[in-house]
């Protein structure tokens, strides 16, 4: 006997969900997706990121040293290239060992970091996106894993070592926070791929024995389709939240006993970077990267000549 053919919908698809606002309006977190939402993938990512943190700043200061030392012979100046065969031999165990280390502490601030996500985004039903939620995460573990640098260098930004305390922080969560992101971004993206196979296998289920089984709701697919596009209604339980939220992190800081001159601005700035990131992988690169493929695919088409 044929079995009918499973349902098609692009809606199944990752590229096609990013545009579709329903699907992505109506599935909210909920406290089933602490096991089945993907955050896996998503640790899994963002601890790669905190093991290529260390071997990034290891690279650019080879960088750093190797264009002083072009400079020097520019100007005359005969440069130390003695250490050079050293550094070079012995850069790939020092670049493994490092990124050890910082998968290690990494992984560390992700498990004590996991659950507050999770809560937070449980108590305030935000949409399961995992490849949104897994770049907020990665900016987040990548924030909390150099604060007490940043807060070191905070108190010096108006000292007259104030462009060693830029620097610091360039270094510290102006590099760590991307990557981070970057890291959850990719852990996000896997973990969606999964939820789309999963999705199509309980599709073709469904479909095979002529049920009514509806797949699981995990931030994708089929979740919302036929269902009105509808978007995030700020309520007084939000409200609530936010203020629990805001209590626990004000009792954090005067339990911690930093001063609020020093906590504040550094939250404020890594709230305001973190939003500026987020922003510009989700409107400004996807447009720039369009634009260039656009632009090779034209430069390197060949016409063909007409018959």
């Amino acid at each position: 006997m044929m079995m009918p053919e499973p349902p098609t919908n692009d809606v199944t698809t990752p590229r096609a969900f990013e545009r579709n606002a329903a699907s992505e309006a109506l599935v909210r977190y909920t406290t089933d997706d602490l096991l089945r939402f993907g955050w896996v993938p998503i640790m899994t990512g963002v601890i790669f990121a905190g093991g290529a943190y260390p071997i990034v700043i290891g690279v650019g200061g080879v960088a750093v040293s190797l264009c002083e030392g072009v400079w020097s012979l520019l100007h005359g100046v005969p440069a130390d290239w003695d250490s050079a065969p050293a550094i070079i031999a012995t850069a790939p165990f020092i670049a493994c060992a490092v990124a050890v280390v910082g998968m290690f502490l990494t992984g560390v601030i992700a498990v004590f970091t996991f659950p507050l996500a999770h809560l937070f985004l449980w108590s305030l039903a935000l949409p399961a996106n995992p490849i949104r939620v897994g770049a907020w995460y990665g900016g987040l573990v990548g924030f909390i894993g150099v604060l007490p640098v940043s807060l070191a260098a905070s108190g010096d930004v108006n000292s007259s070592t104030g462009w060693w305390a830029w620097f610091v922080l360039a270094m510290g969560p102006g590099l760590t926070m991307p990557l981070g992101q970057l890291g959850g971004t990719l852990g996000g993206r896997r973990a969606w791929q999964e939820a789309v196979e999963r999705d199509a296998r309980y599709r073709r289920l469904a479909a095979e024995w002529q049920t009514g089984l509806d797949p699981p709701a995990i931030g994708c697919t089929g979740a919302a389709e036929g269902a009105a596009t509808q978007h995030l209604q700020f309520r007084i339980v939000h409200l609530m939240w936010a203020a629990v939220w805001l209590s626990i992190l004000l009792t954090i800081i005067r339990l911690s006993g930093i001063a609020y001159r020093l906590v504040v601005p550094v939250l404020l700035g890594g709230l305001a970077y973190q939003a500026a990131l987020l922003w510009i992988g989700q409107h400004l690169i996807p447009r720039l990267w369009r634009r260039w493929r656009a632009g090779a695919a034209n430069l390197f088409h060949v016409k063909q000549p007409a018959e």
